[in-house]
């Protein structure tokens, strides 16, 4: 059968659903895309679609959790190990960035230390690569919640230092509720790319727990 692109992109969208979801309404969900496409354009098809895909792929996970199509206890235990695992991972390369004086520039954010640096990104994308060995479904998703929550976390902890040194005198160059909002966009924003390379580092953990046999896949 002949795709158009639209078809296809569609095609590869609905693969971000549950297995069980796809199984299900896979088919019925396409035909529909495709009866879309006949009655308008292309573009109000697509800003339909894009409108709500993110919602519904999230629901769609959150019932899957819910009824049981993932192990809650595992998947629990995987994003603690993701957690646990980024703040290694990022303390150690820190440690062997400031002892050997490892100085490489992060190509997009152009840091070279913190949570800007490739150290930080190679920690985040490690880290995804544990979760999705460990994962018996789902890896992408509980790699993404893993670093979702740490970067959280590490948001927080950030504002609750910056609440502590402004109102313990430290001097800024601008006012506290400035500095507040501009830090957390670029945490946000940061912590986004973050997130993906969590993701993305959880599917690589997922093909190469099944390709090699590191645990077997489950049926």
């Amino acid at each position: 059968m002949n795709y158009t692109f639209s078809e296809k992109v569609y095609l590869a969208l609905i693969k971000l659903y549950p297995v069980s979801h796809r199984r299900k309404f896979g088919r019925e969900m396409f035909y529909a895309f495709r009866d879309m496409l006949e009655d308008n354009s292309p573009s109000y098809v697509w800003l339909t679609v894009l409108g709500e895909l993110p919602m519904t792929i999230l629901k769609e996970h959150a019932s899957a959790l819910r009824g049981g199509e993932l192990s809650m206890k595992r998947n629990v235990l995987s994003v603690l190990v993701g957690i646990v695992s980024i703040v290694v991972l990022y303390l150690g390369m820190g440690y062997l960035q400031s002892t050997f004086n490892i100085i490489i520039p992060n190509p997009l954010t152009h840091d070279i230390n913190q949570f800007g640096s490739v150290f930080a990104w190679l920690a985040y994308f490690l880290s995804g690569i544990i979760v999705g060995i460990i994962t018996k479904k789902a890896h992408a998703v509980t790699a993404l919640i893993a670093g979702g929550v740490t970067w959280a976390l590490w948001i927080v902890f950030n504002i609750i230092i910056m609440h502590t040194y402004f109102f313990g005198g430290a001097q800024y160059p601008a006012p506290y509720s400035q500095i507040l909002l501009m830090s957390f966009i670029y945490f946000a924003q940061l912590g986004g790319a973050m997130v993906i390379l969590t993701a993305i580092g959880g599917l690589v953990g997922g093909r190469l727990r099944n390709k090699l046999g590191i645990i077997q896949p489950a049926k």
